[in-house]
């Protein structure tokens, strides 16, 4: 089968941050995002989209808050997502066993660099 060549707005990546204001994960999480949101504009960076559950296409919905999910123009999911186990997981580990982590990376660095993933990086 041969491959198809990527349109450019299935090239143009963002990230879509899926929550629910209701939902408690969510809460602990969506700071955090909206912080990274309001680094990202005064830098001139618009990369994040957050989208209310409800109003998520179904591909969205289906995986879950909070989710933060590389998406196309389209908002179709096209790589790596990050859901509430991932959030939850770092947390807890970094609080609880500092030393297993190899970096000490605070959540804005972490978020910073899986933010800033390229194309390449999500289809080596």
């Amino acid at each position: 089968m041969a491959k198809t060549e990527k349109t450019e707005s299935e090239k143009q990546f963002k990230w879509a941050y899926v929550y629910m204001d209701t939902c408690g994960p969510c809460q602990r999480v969506t700071p955090i995002i909206d912080t990274a949101i309001g680094i990202q504009k005064a830098l001139g960076v618009d990369n994040i989209q957050k989208v209310q559950h409800a109003d998520a296409t179904d591909e969205l919905k289906r995986l879950g808050t909070p989710a933060l999910i590389r998406v196309n123009s389209h908002l179709k999911p096209v790589g790596r997502n990050y859901n509430a186990a991932v959030f939850q997981a770092w947390e807890q580990i970094q609080r609880a066993f500092p030393s297993l982590l190899t970096t000490n990376k605070t959540w804005q660095e972490f978020l910073g660099e899986l933010l800033s993933q390229t194309e390449k990086d999500l289809n080596p």
